[in-house]
């Protein structure tokens, strides 16, 4: 009687431990899927949804080769010219501080996050990242290059 209520024990936290880790596992998967909006600790996730969009999607990255009205073309890695165009919902920014198209400078790395359009090769921008010059040869953010640089 003893080794039965012994067993019954043990298979009782097992269950109950079970049920835990799956309410524990749905609840990370309710919170991954809703950008943590429903979170008990109140904080966005640490990517910005201005920059980075649920669906990457279609996008460029490169030099501005040059400039025109509400146009810019970008040259990727591989010499490739990219036409983007921008609307008034494009985000532009420079780090964390938003820039205006006008502030957009001939050589500059960018990365176009946005959409394809009719014409070929054409890209409407939801988002345009300068990118930082301490940052454009790192293969990860740049900040242990910047961090070298301070030394």
């Amino acid at each position: 009687m003893k080794d039965r209520k012994v067993v019954l024990t043990g298979v009782g936290i097992g269950v109950g431990i079970a049920i835990v880790l799956l309410l524990v596992f749905m609840a990370g998967v309710f919170w991954g899927a809703h950008g943590l909006r429903y979170s008990p600790f109140g904080r966005r996730q640490m990517m910005s949804r201005g920059f980075v969009a649920n669906r990457l999607g279609h996008g460029v990255v490169g030099t501005i080769d040059s400039l025109g009205n509400n146009t810019l073309v970008v040259k990727d890695r591989n010499g490739q010219l990219d036409t983007v165009t921008v609307n008034n919902d494009t985000v532009i920014r420079q780090g964390t501080a938003p820039i205006k198209f006008p502030d957009l400078k001939k050589d500059e790395n960018v990365i176009v996050i946005g959409e394809p359009q009719n014409q070929e090769g054409a890209t409407l921008a939801r988002v345009i990242r300068v990118i930082e010059p301490a940052a454009q040869n790192a293969t990860g953010s740049g900040i242990f290059i910047r961090r070298m640089e301070g030394i």
